[in-house]
């Protein structure tokens, strides 16, 4: 979806143009109005556009290290926050029971769906995650054992 948003942004930005130079003879509140048109529509489409979640970003980020440890959770709750969703994606926020340091702990994670894999994360499923080596804190789905988008 962010590369039809640049696509468009792209066209947009070839249409002010055409309508700047072949505008000539048009009167200049005409030209305004259309080269202003044509921004907002570029800039609704630009801000509409899904951008990674910060959770998602973090995964990239864990699955390219060397040293990363792969560590597993369990679902001890599931709450549909829908926040950022999508008509195929759904924002979660998972209680989530994991080892971190050998100590079991309880913590939240955030995250976005795709409904096709919503009953992968129900309560009692078990999760693999990225942990930063160096701040345990930083932990993030594992994709590749844990997919959260058909491919």
């Amino acid at each position: 979806m962010a590369k039809l948003a640049t696509i468009l942004v792209v066209v947009s930005a070839l249409l002010i143009a055409w309508i700047l130079y072949w505008g000539s003879g048009m009167p200049l509140w005409a030209v305004a109005m259309s080269v202003s048109m044509v921004l907002v529509f570029a800039l609704l489409v630009w801000v509409a556009a899904p951008r990674p979640s910060p959770e998602a970003l973090l995964a990239r980020e864990l699955a390219a290290m060397s040293d990363v440890a792969l560590v597993q959770g369990k679902v001890l709750g599931v709450k549909r926050l829908g926040e950022r969703e999508t008509h195929t994606l759904r924002e979660i926020r998972l209680s989530l029971d994991i080892a971190l340091d050998g100590i079991e702990q309880s913590i939240t994670l955030q995250i976005l769906v795709e409904d096709t894999r919503l009953p992968d994360f129900s309560t009692g499923s078990i999760l693999h995650f990225l942990q930063d080596p160096r701040q345990p804190e930083r932990l993030a789905i594992d994709r590749r054992k844990s997919p959260t988008h058909i491919k």
